[in-house]
């Protein structure tokens, strides 16, 4: 650790001996002042840095902050307990970086990520002297040398050979359960993956090469190149320990400041990570109030393990922000703080301290979050938008993370202000969501259009408080958001009906042929939003997934389902035409040929459905007449209402015959592109009015 007697503001430390204090070996631990995030470094990123390092390059110095009875949390504390030190240092900036590095040093407390060193007899990607890989309790299969995601292929054959390498590994073990087993997927060969962590205090080439040697076939030996960078790799390590890293210590200016130098540490957090990964609005707030009010980082915690599938925390920071200021927010000049769905930075500086308010004298925001009025808040309404058997209207659980704090908000202003009504108005709650996720619009300004929806369903809100309204204002808030011209309400949900064709429509023409040049937009955000499925699918899903916990803003790969293609996506995704020359394809085909169009129907909701994972993995890229015809998911009038098929679907087969054929993907002609056409259109105006009369859209 630091010398604390030295009066220079900078020091070093040799790494070794930093990532010891870092990683809680010394008397007086290296801390995390409330005012810091998360681990949300990329794998990239960490895979560049240990690059970096292992080269011995310099990655930049750290801040710290000596303080005094203050309230921190340990660095290496996942579970963000804040523990009151007398004395201590905190890190302020250096963070990613620590805990980056903590990856490869031997400590137990980094319990969600992996970093693995690949001695592949392979060639290197990109211009990395060493390839690092990096598995996550989300990711326990690792991630592409790029850093992306493995594909779905990727993951379910590394599923496949994770059962076949541990007999405990079923269809049921979660990821978190394979993120302790497995190694990372697409080496050449796992003899050759070790933790980084595990050859730092004892590195030893020929253990390790022992270790590989054990597991190679007959046939197989460690080639003198792979021997040659395992040394390498352990000179380079041992360096490593003895390289040194810059420490600035943080201190205060002394004298008079005004009030914003108040958030003197804020301001320095928010500029020193915009060298690294950028604070959203979001925890820059998140970050101000922690400074200011410590507790508040549990009671937000504790929040989210609540209602957890309705907001991330930093949402419920936002949201409680929000409302705070609209219910009763008068800012430092004494006027009302007006409705904003996206503060600035400087609507925190000025709005902030009169909204928390200090320990004697709270303010609302203290108020709302302190004495639970928040949580009870959201939990009538996540009772009140919930499935609750029956087929009834209401949310499955595996939905509610997916809607929007834009809509959220609304509708937490209305029950906030309508307690005793939430009940009652359960039905038109639950059809704003619905009409919301259909109407709501998509494309380059969708994000700032939204914002702009929720201030004025807010504003609206505000002045039918003054006419009493028993219900939620459902019909006025829709209103509001068509902006029909006469005044008069106008659906924006009429029925539909097929319409046949015998051509191949591009989605612009799809739109315009369903629902008008005026309402193009409906068609194609009703067949952009798979997430319908959940709801179309709502009793299947509440029960094959019952006790599941969802998490709002949690990775889509950890859910235990899949947003599975009816018609694989490897029969259409890099098109084959008939053979020969191009000029002499169907017309059909020639459309159906451009990347645009094509997906654009692949990826319509009416080639969807909602599966389990371990059911999506045994099917993998199975026809689907042959799965249709084989014992499988589709054998029964009751499985095709399951996935949310019309009760008469498999009366007549023959598009979906034609379109994903038992014998396999096959050549593309003009009456196979038609029918593909045709059954997926069909489905999605069997969707379409399914929805608008299940919802009770169609009343109004």
């Amino acid at each position: 650790m630091l010398n604390e007697n030295d009066e220079n503001t900078v020091q070093s430390l040799r790494i070794g001996d930093y990532l010891n204090w870092a990683g809680g070996r010394a008397e007086i631990p290296l801390m995390l002042p409330p005012i810091q995030r998360g681990f949300v470094w990329k794998p990239k990123q960490i895979q560049e840095l240990w690059d970096s390092l292992i080269r011995g390059m310099p990655i930049g110095a750290v801040l710290v902050e000596k303080f005094t009875s203050e309230k921190s949390r340990l660095l290496m504390d996942s579970s963000g307990e804040l523990k009151t030190m007398k004395y201590g240092w905190n890190l302020l900036d250096g963070q990613q970086r620590t805990l980056s590095m903590l990856l490869g040093f031997p400590t137990e407390n980094i319990k969600n990520h992996k970093l693995w060193i690949d001695f592949n007899p392979h060639d290197l990607n990109n211009e990395a002297l060493f390839q690092f890989r990096i598995t996550t309790a989300h990711q326990p299969f690792g991630f592409q040398a790029n850093g992306q995601r493995l594909s779905l292929n990727d993951r379910r054959k590394a599923r496949k050979k994770a059962e076949n390498f541990d007999s405990n590994i079923t269809d049921k073990t979660t990821n978190e359960d394979l993120f302790k087993k497995v190694k990372p997927h697409k080496t050449k060969n796992q003899a050759y993956l070790f933790l980084v962590s595990e050859l730092w205090s004892d590195f030893d080439i020929l253990k390790i090469i022992e270790k590989i040697e054990e597991n190679l076939v007959d046939d197989e030996a460690v080639t003198p190149d792979v021997k040659s960078r395992i040394k390498n790799f352990g000179v380079r390590l041992k360096g490593l320990k003895e390289q040194s890293i810059a420490l600035i210590e943080v201190r205060k200016p002394k004298g008079d400041i005004s009030n914003e130098e108040q958030n003197f540490l804020t301001l320095l957090f928010d500029r020193t990570s915009r060298n690294g990964t950028e604070l959203s609005s979001e925890e820059l707030l998140f970050s101000m109030i922690k400074q200011k009010w410590p507790e508040a980082h549990d009671l937000v915690f504790e929040l989210h393990e609540s209602v957890g599938t309705m907001m991330k925390p930093t949402d419920f920071i936002m949201t409680a922000y929000r409302l705070s200021a609209t219910k009763f927010g008068v800012n430092i000049a004494g006027s009302k703080i007006k409705d904003t769905a996206n503060p600035t930075i400087k609507d925190f500086y000025k709005n902030l301290p009169i909204l928390l308010g200090e320990e004697d004298n709270p303010g609302e925001l203290r108020n709302l979050i302190s004495d639970g009025e928040f949580e009870k808040l959201f939990s009538s309404l996540k009772n009140a938008i919930s499935y609750a058997g029956d087929n009834d209207i209401g949310l499955p659980e595996a939905l509610l993370p997916y809607v929007e704090r834009s809509l959220l908000q609304v509708l937490v202003y209305w029950c906030m202000h309508n307690r005793k009504n939430i009940k009652e108005s359960r039905e038109q709650l639950v059809q704003f969501v619905l009409f919301w996720m259909v109407a709501s619009p998509s494309g380059g300004n969708a994000s700032r259009e939204k914002l702009k929806a929720s201030e004025e369903c807010f504003e609206l809100i505000k002045e039918n408080r003054k006419s009493n309204f028993c219900l939620f204002p459902l019909v006025p808030l829709i209103e509001k958001l068509t902006k029909s011209e006469t005044g008069k309400f106008k659906s924006l949900l009429p029925e539909l009906e097929m319409i046949g064709g015998d051509e191949f429509r591009d989605p612009v023409k799809r739109g315009q042929v369903f629902c008008g040049e005026e309402d193009e937009a409906l068609y194609h955000n009703f067949t952009s939003r798979k997430i319908l499925l959940l709801w179309f699918q709502r009793e299947w899903v509440s029960k094959k997934f019952e006790g599941t916990e969802f998490l709002s803003g949690q990775d889509s790969d950890s859910v235990p389902y899949d947003f599975d293609h009816l018609v694989p996506q490897s029969n259409w995704a890099s098109f084959q035409g008939r053979s020969g020359d191009f000029n002499q394809i169907d017309e059909a085909c020639k459309k159906f040929n451009e990347i645009w169009p094509r997906r654009n129907l692949g990826n319509s909701i009416g080639n969807y459905r909602v599966m389990t994972s371990s059911d999506n993995r045994s099917r993998g890229d199975t026809p689907l007449m042959k799965e249709v015809e084989g014992l499988s998911f589709l054998t029964n009038k009751g499985d095709w209402k399951n996935y949310a098929f019309a009760d008469d679907a498999r009366n007549d087969l023959s598009n979906w015959k034609l379109a994903s054929p038992s014998e396999g993907s096959g050549n593309w002609n003009n009456a196979r592109v038609l029918a593909f056409q045709y059954a997926v259109e069909e489905r999605v105006v069997y969707l379409y009015n399914k929805f608008i009369s299940d919802s009770g859209l169609s009343l109004y």
